[in-house]
């Protein structure tokens, strides 16, 4: 052996810190891309289900096994493929071989051709897998590229969450760092925690058993119960199926949420007949099908050392998740029913502003009434959803009246589950769990909640806890999950007896209840009484502000704003500042507005509809105009950008009108009067008229009925600007109670009216166009001088607000909203497109192009033109390209000559003098023959053709739906086209044919990289098929 700086030595480095990672089988799912492999899977499982049919053989055996089936036989298609390609490989590699020496020895330039060809060959094959993760990358950013979704949100992100554990602390707090040590430490920790101890004695059981007796309010009823226990149906599975959220990490089973999609009519047979019989004979699923990886995410603002400060997310497999989810549809149904509208969190209908809208009001309330202390209690829960007691559970779905199969299907998901946990890409060794709603599980969220119900009924029927009363109902607990806020008066009474019914609650559900990070918001409560309660409790007090919910809440309501608003205005300064990336266009700036910064106003808007002043929205404005241009000047007025697409802007969020949308829909629930909503109670009592007639008094009565109300007066000057502002619903409105005017008599009520003084409308006093007689008014008594003084007096005062037509005109849409029985889906973005519809300009450059194309467009024709360039394409760019076109983006010589005296106003290309935007993309002469050239080839493939136009080339002006030519092939030929002349923007240089095709020919890959990954692939082959057949080549 020779030593020299050239032979190669082989070292080999092996370190305790480095575990290799544990090999889990996943379904590629690029295999289901294949029609053969499809096929052939799908002749596998059918197969397989009439082979295993036998009735000797339980359901949940055949179900659980045909998985083992059909993972080999995947496998077997993945090896198989592998093996080709290695012997292509090596056929080629061979073959090169024998040509080198053979071009050695004779120099043939036969030979040399031959071996550059296979060298080509196999560059190519060798070239495959980097060229598909190229073309892969190619295929996200096309699709996704400065779009809502996790693309730009990952791009907004500083760094990816750090998800690899180096090293962690032990109980007595030593590091330990070694991969095998971190797994035992978690093990040992999750084992714990998922395995508390259990008290199995009879006794327990009747304590567990009398506690949730005396403490269930409601229950099923027979209809209900009958409708959770009967069989699960096709349709529910496939309902779960389209509400299950794709591109998930799969189970421990591997198979993807898109392996039932793809199969489902084979699959749903035998799944149905697994899990439906699980109510018979006491069946249970088997042991792999409860299993679960435990993956943990890190906890903000927590010591990453720790093993309690990762949220562990178990992933399930995925037939199980379906069939927790579609248990979790059903209860959804009826869970209103069971849970009290103090619980709001996962409960249809209930959502987190019900909670903080009731704090603002209890708060008011508590402030009003000084002398009786009072105070809020919002406590933390340790590890809520994973130490629910299971014998606890079921006793309370058993006494809320779940019948024997609901009670079956859920017990088999808790019969004897296990779970590993990944550290690292390493998993330990299994482990039972013994307590818990897992959190990965569809059914956990309305579980918690149903076993939190006792506890709440118990605190409400406590005689000894207090809480704030008013008109005669007593507040005393809100929540959402395990979030707890607590209404509390009379402390020193209230607060001992809370917490030993908490304590109680604890042993028999092993809920627990962290003190010490537990806080107090003192709203009255002097200070020998602070002393004495912080003596003897051990909750923290907080000094200015409570954080619940997200938001921060305040002894004094008039320091809300401070407390909220202007934390969230700098967070979005810096934020903006932060996100000023060179890489996002302004397209995707604009749906970072949307995707990051608009949740965050909505939320604040909807949980605290307080008063926010103008400078506020003044500079939200001002900080997304300079975010979305970049610190440039503007190109766009910020009214156009903040318009509906359709009527030509970008829908750009407008945060006031957001802030003003949020209010009118308190309006709309004010008319509803859900009492499930306890916030509305609550400000009805505080008003001295309905709050379902504010709206439409005048102002001054209005206010009078109201005073310094923090939610309700702010909702009423927000209404008033818009009524003076807009057209929303002029006064006075058909809807005005004529009962709260000044001039109203009560001795104008009819007998039928009695019931409901406030529903009288002007309507009742209006014939026609003319008021009525008094002769005309079916009172209850008989007509006498008074009442005609009355009468005369009301329709006198009622002239001076406006003439009778007035009154009974048509009613508008909000004020037909208003008149419903519940407030509409999605109620902010109906509010919103009502207020866009109400002020969105007409935009400037649709006269300007009507002008040079010599047409006018109807609102229809307009309507289409604007909506097809929004959405010409799945392709931002494309859409940045057709809007920029559209608006007007683009400086032709002409207008350039206006400010800049260089230029002199003649085209770039065949120096015509003022050329405009028409003639520089449409009309210029050495122009024509690349457009001619384009309209041509498009006639070969597309029927029918398009008109040759700049209107149908340019503006996409066509007689064809909007939503049919979205689809068409002539449309993406037209995008290409469009896509090239910018290129040659301020250049003499002309678009060419070949550019154009090479542009067709992009968006062509693309697009079969896109269907082949949906699975839709032969909707591309029929879109593309004449233009594959007849293009010309690139």
């Amino acid at each position: 052996m020779t030593w020299s700086d050239h032979h190669p030595v082989l070292l080999t480095l092996a370190s305790p810190l480095v575990r290799p990672k544990d090999r889990t089988w996943r379904l590629n799912e690029t295999l289901l891309n294949d029609p053969i492999v499809t096929q052939g899977t799908l002749q596998t499982l059918q197969n397989y289900f009439t082979d295993n049919s036998s009735p000797d053989t339980s359901p949940q055996i055949i179900w659980e096994a045909h998985k083992a089936v059909i993972r080999g036989y995947l496998i077997q298609q993945g090896s198989l493929k592998k093996k080709q390609y290695n012997t292509q490989r090596d056929a080629l590699l061979c073959r090169i071989q024998v040509l080198e020496k053979s071009h050695k020895l004779y120099m043939d330039d036969t030979v040399y051709a031959e071996l550059l060809e296979l060298r080509t060959e196999l560059s190519s094959l060798l070239n495959k897998t980097a060229q598909k993760a190229f073309l892969t990358t190619r295929r996200v950013y096309y699709e996704h590229g400065n779009k809502c979704g996790r693309l730009l949100a990952r791009a907004l992100k500083a760094h990816r969450e750090k998800l690899y554990i180096s090293k962690l602390r032990n109980p007595q707090g030593k590091p330990v760092t070694l991969p095998q040590d971190m797994l035992s430490l978690l093990r040992e920790h999750f084992t714990e925690l998922y395995n508390l101890p259990t008290d199995h004695r009879p006794s327990s059981s009747d304590s567990i058993c009398k506690f949730v007796d005396m403490h269930t309010h409601t229950k099923l009823t027979p209809l209900m119960r009958e409708a959770l226990d009967s069989p699960l149906t096709v349709e529910e599975l496939q309902n779960a199926v389209k509400l299950t959220p794709t591109g998930k990490t799969p189970g421990p089973d591997g198979l993807s949420l898109r392996y039932y999609k793809t199969f489902l009519p084979t699959l749903a047979p035998a799944w149905l007949q697994a899990f439906n019989t699980l109510t018979q004979h006491h069946r249970v699923l088997p042991p792999q099908s409860l299993s679960a990886t435990i993956t943990l995410i890190p906890k903000p603002d927590k010591d990453h050392d720790l093993c309690a400060s990762f949220r562990p997310i178990s992933l399930l497999n995925q037939d199980l998740k379906l069939f927790a989810k579609a248990l979790a549809l059903r209860i959804a149904r009826h869970i209103p029913h069971l849970v009290h509208p103090d619980q709001t969190g996962f409960i249809p209908g209930r959502e987190a502003r019900d909670n903080t809208v009731r704090a603002l009001n209890l708060i008011h309330v508590a402030a009003k009434s000084r002398s009786d202390p009072s105070l809020l209690l919002s406590t933390d829960a340790e590890k809520a959803f994973d130490r629910v007691s299971w014998p606890y559970l079921f006793s309370t779905l058993r006494q809320m009246g779940f019948g024997s199969n609901m009670l079956a299907w859920i017990g088999s998901l808790y019969a004897d589950p296990t779970a590993r946990i990944n550290l690292n890409g390493t998993l330990t060794t299994p482990f039972h769990i013994r307590n818990g709603t897992r959190q990965g599980c569809p059914l956990s969220p309305l579980l918690f909640a149903i076993s939190l119900e006792p506890l709440l009924h118990a605190i409400r029927t406590n005689p000894s806890i207090h809480g704030i009363e008013v008109a005669g109902h007593r507040h005393k607990v809100a929540t959402y999950a395990d979030d707890l806020l607590f209404f509390i008066r009379q402390p020193l009474i209230s607060l001992p007896a809370l917490t030993s019914l908490l304590r109680e609650y604890g042993s028999l559900s092993n809920y627990k209840i962290n003190m010490t990070k537990s806080e107090i918001l003192g709203l009255s409560v002097p200070p020998p009484m602070r002393a004495q309660l912080q003596a003897s409790f051990p909750f923290r007090w907080c000094k200015s502000s409570l954080k619940y919910l997200g938001i921060f809440l305040t002894a004094d309501t008039s320091d809300l704003y401070q407390a909220n608003y202007l934390p969230l205005l700098h967070s979005i300064t810096a934020d903006l500042t932060k996100w000023a990336f060179p890489h996002v266009t302004w397209f995707g700036r604009i749906n970072v507005l949307k995707m990051n910064i608009l949740p965050r106003l909505l939320y604040l808007f909807q949980t605290l509809p307080i008063a926010v002043p103008t400078l506020f929205f003044r500079s939200l404005q001002s900080k997304f105009t300079t975010f979305v241009w970049n610190n440039h000047r503007p190109r766009l007025r910020f009214e156009l950008l903040t318009a509906s697409k359709s009527a030509g802007g970008l829908a750009l969020p407008h945060a006031r009108r957001y802030y003003q949308a949020a209010h009118l829909l308190r309006i709309l629930e004010w008319t509803s009067g859900a009492d499930t909503k306890l916030w509305i109670p609550l400000e009805r009592t505080l008003a001295d008229a309905p709050l379902a007639s504010l709206p439409w008094l005048n102002g001054t009565n209005a206010t009078c009925r109201v005073t310094h109300h923090p939610t309700i007066s702010a909702t009423l000057r927000t209404w008033r600007t818009l009524q003076n502002s807009t057209k929303i619903a002029p006064r006075p409105s058909p809807l005005l109670p004529l009962c709260y005017l000044p001039a109203f008599s009560r001795r104008l009520i009819t007998t039928e009216q009695m019931q409901a003084p406030h529903c009288i409308r002007a309507s009742n006093f209006i014939d026609g166009n003319t008021f009525k007689s008094p002769e005309d008014i079916p009172l209850p008594w008989p007509q006498s001088f008074l009442t005609k003084f009355h009468f005369h007096r009301l329709t006198a005062y009622m002239r001076s607000l406006a003439p009778p037509p007035q009154f009974t005109r048509p009613l508008t849409l909000f004020e037909t909203l208003a008149q419903r029985k519940h407030p509409p889906p999605h109620g902010i973005s109906v509010m919103y497109g009502l207020l866009q519809s109400l002020t969105n300009p007409i935009p400037s450059y649709r006269s300007k192009w009507e002008e040079d194309l010599q047409l006018s467009f109807t609102e229809e024709e307009w309507d289409q033109i604007t909506l097809l360039t929004t959405s010409c394409s799945i392709a931002t760019k494309s859409q940045e390209t057709a809007y920029k076109l559209l608006s007007r983006w683009y400086c032709p010589p002409k207008r350039l000559a206006m400010f800049d005296p260089k230029h002199n106003g003649s085209c770039w290309k065949c120096r015509a003098p003022q050329a405009d935007l028409l003639h520089m993309w449409w009309s210029c002469p050495l122009l024509q023959p690349y457009w001619q050239a384009v309209h041509s080839t498009i006639c070969k493939v597309s029927e029918p053709p398009p008109d040759f136009t700049p209107a149908a080339m340019l503006l996409l002006h066509t007689p064809m739906e909007h939503t049919d030519y979205k689809r068409t092939l002539e449309i993406r030929l037209l995008n290409a086209a469009k896509a090239v002349l910018p290129r040659h923007w301020k250049t003499p240089n002309v678009p060419t044919i070949r550019e154009w095709l090479q542009e067709v020919h992009n968006t062509q890959d693309i697009e079969e990289l896109i269907h082949s990954a949906s699975g839709t692939s032969a909707v591309h082959l029929r879109r593309w098929f004449y233009w594959s057949e007849a293009r010309p080549r690139v």
